[in-house]
């Protein structure tokens, strides 16, 4: 499950980068945070545990898993994991 949403945001990571001339980090998309909730987004940024980031990327990973399997749309939780994975790299969670 977590292996299929890690290769998913990965090819959003690559895409994303695609034709990125502008040397900000390309694995940010301008339009990443135009869906879903923006307090998703602002709680995201507040976390200060590594802890607890890595629990946001997790709720969202497990809820891409649930929404791909039935067949819909993840591209909301899909941004959520983005988010979450950028914050944990930004703080230097990843060591």
């Amino acid at each position: 499950m977590r292996i299929s949403c890690l290769l998913a945001l990965s090819a959003a990571f690559v895409l994303a980068g695609c034709g990125s001339s502008s040397g900000e980090d390309p694995a940010v998309v301008d339009n990443e945070r135009t869906i879903g909730n923006p307090a998703v987004y602002a709680r995201i940024e507040s976390l200060e545990s590594c802890t607890a980031r890595q629990h946001e990327f997790d709720i969202a990973a497990d809820n891409t898993d649930r929404i791909q399997g039935e067949g819909g749309d993840a591209a909301i939780p899909m941004s959520y994991m983005n988010a979450a994975h950028n914050r944990l790299r930004e703080v230097g969670c990843y060591g």
